[in-house]
Formats: structure tokens, C-alpha cells, sequence
């Protein structure tokens, strides 16, 4: 789904596409066609095979999406579709495409967000209610955290002002645009695996103080500790700062790299936040990334709900055989058709629901290093 919210798009029908534009846009795909075929030659001096079929393809694609532009000029879909295609090439132009997606979507009363935005949680509406309702209990918290210092410790105020200023972005256009040309420039035009959402700080501090994490909450939150928090795609590095609010060490890997980690990052530097938080947020894969640094216990948070099945299994994996016993991980969603077996040396040891940005009732399951 696109990041609208309320998912409706209003289809209106423009001027229709004139028969000399589609005879430009045939002529374009025909001719790299036979410019391609014709020479004979591919890479290195090779027949054409697949990736000539796969550039074929490719201008095809293109040319379609640009016929569904030119004749329905005021759908932004169509113009959303045109800028994930063309940034997921790297072309300049997939992000001025966005950019004017969002301009027409606003123009037809829509707002764009990064998000799906289900309409029994309220929609837009709804998420702004929840949204001034977590930066609320945050600040409170924040205030009352032993973790924190003096009473007139800075973070107590500087956590809850990059909350707010990350919980902004995801509805900000300029930032909307230059995520998705982004996120398609790595994941591609329809990439299911970087889609955004959020768990709210009332639904984090539900599975950090479930029994079966007990002892490991404890464990990380000793100011003597050498445990630590992993988050897996971390995304704008919100959940880092949960655990900063509760002492708590944490460090987060994330894909894309300039407008999640480096956004974070700038963040943390305009609230001051560096000794709370130190190099908390990193650019890295989750298949390839640490999930300790310590060699001590650790809490490895996936946020995996729409990655693939193999890089899921993977991460599951590497965490049955690399972290120490007593760590824990987290994970979202229930078990998947045709998932792989749990490893052995992990054990599902809880489940819960909690609410989230996609969906009220959540699945998180909760699996620990065992012998």
C-alpha cells in the first residue's frame, strides 16, 4: 500500500494523453529496443541475454508509468508510482516526482505519510491523538527516571524534544520525498522490506516489563552493566531513546543511511544527547551487523515485521549461535507460513499484543538464548 493516510486515492481523469505523446513515448522504448538488439553485442562484448531483456524491461516500465502520468495528471498515485521507479534507478527526477505526488495528494485534501494509517485506529486523526498522548507519558517518565541524574539533569527534557521532533518527520513532505527516493534507491519501487512504522512507548514499556524479560531488563538497566540493547533496523533511532530513558545501552543498524541514521543522528546532536546516548545509531545490515559488542547479555530488537522470510530466518538464526546464554529477542508478527524451524538454542518462551502505528493488536513474540 502507498503511504497515504486515509488510504483513499481520489482518481480524477485530466486531459487525455494526445496521440502524438504516446507515439513519443512507443518511439523512445522501440528505439532503445533496437539500438540494444541491433548492435549485436552485450557486456563485454557478449550476445544480449537477460540483462538486455531486464533493460528492455525496464524502459517498458518506464514508459507505461509516464503514459499514466501524462494522462491522469492530477492522480497522485500515478505520480507516486513514476517517482519510486525513477529513484529506484537513481534518476533525480524520482524525487521531484515525489515531491509533486504529495503537492496533488494535498491539493485533493490528502494527506501523505510515511505510514499506513488504518482507519479503525482513526485514521490521521488517530495517529496525531496517539502521537500527543505518547509525547505526554514520555515526558513524565523522562522526569521520574532514576536513570537520568539530578533532578535537573538536561536529557530529562532533551529525550522528549527529539521524540517530538522524529514523531514530525513522518508526516513532514520534504522529508517524505527524500525518504522514498531513498528507501527506493536500496529496497526498489515497491520495496516491502523498508516500510515505516512505529511502536509506541506505552506498547514498548508493555514487552520490556513482561516477567520473561525480567531478569535481562535488570541486567541492562545496572549502571554497572555491560549489556546492551540491539535494535535491527532501527530506523529514525526512536526505541534508543526508550532505553536511554531507562539506562539502558543501546545501539541501532539501519539501511538508509542519509534520511534514517543520519537524521537520528543530527537529532541527538541538536538535543545535546551525545553523552546519553553515545554513537547510538549506525548504518549496517541486519544480516551483517553485530548483535553485541560486549560479549555480554544482550536484548536484540527486530523490528521485522515485513522483512523477507530468509532475512528474518537468518537473523534467528545467528542469534541461536552468537549471543551469549540468557539474551533475549525480540520479534513482530506471528509465525509465517512455511517459516523455517526456531533453531536450536533459542526457545519461544512468550507472546503478547501490543499497539502499534499498522495494526492495535500486534504480535511480538519473545524467544531466549537457551543451553
Amino acid at each position: 500500500p502507498l503511504p497515504l493516510g486515509p488510504r483513499r486515492w481520489r482518481q480524477r481523469r485530466g486531459a487525455g494523453c494526445t496521440a502524438p505523446a504516446v507515439g513519443a513515448l512507443l518511439a523512445v522504448s522501440l528505439g532503445a529496443a533496437t539500438l540494444l538488439l541491433g548492435t549485436g553485442s552485450g557486456r563485454g562484448g557478449h550476445p544480449p541475454s537477460a540483462w538486455v531483456g531486464g533493460l528492455l524491461a525496464g524502459v517498458a516500465k518506464e514508459s507505461q508509468l509516464r503514459f499514466d502520468v501524462l494522462q491522469s495528471p492530477l492522480d497522485p498515485e500515478a505520480q507516486w508510482k513514476l517517482g519510486l521507479f525513477l529513484a529506484s534507478k537513481g534518476s533525480p527526477e524520482g524525487q521531484e516526482q515525489l515531491a509533486a505526488a504529495i503537492v496533488t495528494a494535498a491539493r485533493s485534501g490528502i494527506t501523505m505519510t510515511a505510514m499506513g494509517l488504518p482507519e479503525e485506529q482513526g485514521g490521521l486523526a488517530g495517529y496525531r491523538r496517539i502521537i500527543a498522548e505518547e509525547l505526554e507519558a514520555f515526558a513524565a517518565f523522562c522526569v521520574a527516571s532514576p536513570a537520568l541524574g539530578p533532578p535537573d539533569a538536561p536529557a530529562r527534557r532533551a529525550l522528549p524534544a527529539a521524540l517530538a521532533d522524529l514523531r514530525r518527520l513522518p508526516q513532514d513532505p520534504a522529508w517524505l520525498a527524500q525518504y522514498n527516493a531513498e528507501k527506493a534507491r536500496i529496497f526498489g519501487p515497491e520495496p516491502k522490506s523498508g516500510n515505516y512504522g512505529e511502536t509506541f512507548f506505552h506498547a514498548f514499556r508493555e514487552v520490556l516489563g513482561r516477567p520473561s524479560l525480567a531478569s535481562l531488563a535488570d541486567d541492562l538497566a545496572a549502571s554497572d552493566s555491560a549489556s546492551e540493547a540491539v535494535i535491527m533496523g532501527s530506523a529514525l533511532g526512536y526505541q534508543c531513546l526508550f532505553f536511554a530513558a531507562m539506562g539502558i545501552r543501546c545501539v541501532g543498524y539501519e539501511m538508509i543511511v542519509d534520511n534514517m541514521v543520519g537524521v537520528a543522528q543530527a537529532t541527538a546532536r541538536k538535543h545535546g544527547l551525545a553523552a546519553v546516548l553515545g554513537e547510538a545509531f549506525r548504518a549496517g545490515d541486519a544480516r551483517k551487523a553485530p548483535l553485541g559488542s560486549t560479549g555480554a547479555r544482550a536484548l536484540v530488537w527486530l523490528n521485522d515485521e515485513v522483512w523477507p522470510d530468509d532475512v528474518r530466518d537468518a537473523l534467528l538464526a545467528r542469534a541461536a549461535t552468537e549471543l551469549p546464554v540468557g539474551s533475549a529477542v525480540v520479534s513482530y508478527g506471528p509465525p509465517r507460513p512455511g517459516e523455517a524451524p526456531l533453531p536450536s538454542g533459542l526457545r519461544l518462551v512468550d507472546s503478547l499484543r501490543i499497539h502499534t502505528s499498522w495494526y492495535s493488536k500486534e504480535e511480538i513474540r519473545i524467544f531466549l538464548r537457551a543451553d
